[in-house]
C-alpha cells in the first residue's frame, strides 16, 4: 500500500514498499511520477521492462496502464490529486 506524505491542490506524493511483485496501473486523468529512494529492482508494462536503482526517475504516462514493480525498493510516487 502507499503511504502519503504531502498532498496540496496540485499534487499527491506518497511512499511505497517494494519488497515482492506489485501489480499497479495509471489512471486516465493523471501522469505518474516515480522515483526509486532505494535499493533496486525492475519496472514492466505491456511491451517493456526496465532495470531501476536507487535514484532513477520516471514519468509514466496517464495511458500507460497496467505496469509491476519488482524487487526490494523503497519508492516515491508523484501524481494529480
Amino acid at each position: 500500500h502507499w503511504l502519503e506524505l504531502a498532498k496540496g491542490p496540485y499534487f499527491v506524493t506518497e511512499k511505497g514498499v517494494v519488497n515482492r511483485s506489485w501489480a499497479l496501473s495509471t489512471t486516465a486523468d493523471t501522469f505518474t511520477i516515480l522515483i526509486i529512494a532505494g535499493g533496486k529492482g525492475a519496472i514492466r508494462w505491456a511491451d517493456g521492462e526496465l532495470d531501476l536503482s536507487i535514484g532513477e526517475c520516471l514519468l509514466l504516462p496517464a495511458n500507460l496502464g497496467g505496469y509491476t514493480l519488482e524487487g526490494n525498493m523503497n519508492v516515491l510516487r508523484s501524481r494529480l490529486p
